[in-house]
């Protein structure tokens, strides 16, 4: 089995499954956020934030062989991962991320 760093099979891009992973089709390029639409959520519900993403292939292959390899689901993964990231205490980030050049609120506050 071909390889890609750190131990990852080579992705086969020829399977159905990743052919529909292949092309993202409308709303804003991966990564960027959605003008003029803010992320509601209120914790005091004690209800799970649920959302979509779209992740590229390559991620999308990478998230399903860590999260199998830890036997974890990818909510359970992505969840673990969120909750251990580390967070540079001036920007709120994790260090692998640059701070926007304006203040942006994530988060609308719950009405």
């Amino acid at each position: 089995m071909a390889t890609r760093g750190q131990g990852f099979p080579a992705c086969d891009m020829s399977s159905d499954k990743m052919g529909a992973m292949r092309a993202h089709t409308g709303g804003a390029q991966i990564g960027k956020r959605y003008a003029g639409r803010e992320a509601s959520y209120d914790p005091s519900t004690g209800r799970s934030y649920r959302t979509a993403v779209t992740l590229e292939p390559t991620e999308a292959e990478r998230l399903l062989i860590l999260a199998k390899r830890a036997n974890m689901s990818v909510s359970g993964f992505l969840n673990r991962l969120v909750k251990n990231v580390e967070v540079d205490p001036v920007t709120g980030l994790p260090p692998f991320i640059d701070a926007p050049d304006q203040d942006l609120n994530l988060f609308k506050e719950a009405s």
